[in-house]
C-alpha cells in the first residue's frame, strides 16, 4: 500500500510537496496526476507521515552566503573566478539548494578561501558552526 511523508524546506517551513514511498517528490499541483492520487489517498482516510527533522548542519545556500560579511562575499567571488574547480563546487551546492556544513565539499571550498587569504581560519570555523 502506498504511503507519503511530508517534507520540510531547508529553512524548516513545511514544503508544498510530499515524498512518496518510492522516493518520488510529488509537488502540490492540481494538474499533477500524482498530486491528485495523493489527495484521493488522504480523502480515503490515510495520513501522511510527519516530516523528518532537518539536521542542524544542513542549511540553504542563501544562509551559507549570509554567513559571509560583505567584503568576504566580494573577495569570495574574486577568488573563485580564477579557480574553476572551487567555483564548480559552489555551483553544485547552488544547484542542490542545500549545504551540509560537515560535508567535504564545503570544507574544501573554505580551505581554498583560507589559502587565498579571503578568510581566516577563525572565520572558517565560525561559518561552519551550525
Amino acid at each position: 500500500m502506498r504511503s507519503y511523508q511530508k517534507l520540510l524546506e531547508t529553512d524548516g517551513a513545511l514544503a508544498s510537496a510530499v515524498l512518496r514511498d518510492d522516493g518520488a517528490i510529488v509537488p502540490n499541483d492540481a494538474g499533477n496526476r500524482d498530486w491528485v492520487e495523493y489527495l484521493a489517498w488522504i480523502a480515503a482516510g490515510h495520513v501522511a507521515l510527519p516530516a523528518a527533522p532537518i539536521a542542524k548542519n544542513i542549511i540553504s545556500v542563501r544562509d551559507l552566503l549570509g554567513r559571509f560579511t560583505g567584503p568576504e562575499q566580494t573577495a569570495l567571488w574574486t577568488a573563485l573566478s580564477g579557480r574553476p574547480q572551487a567555483l564548480g563546487a559552489l555551483l553544485v551546492h547552488l544547484a542542490d539548494g542545500a549545504v551540509d556544513l560537515t560535508g567535504p565539499r564545503v570544507k574544501a571550498l573554505l580551505d581554498i578561501l583560507v589559502t587565498a587569504g579571503v578568510l581566516t581560519p577563525e572565520r572558517k570555523t565560525a561559518i561552519l558552526t551550525p
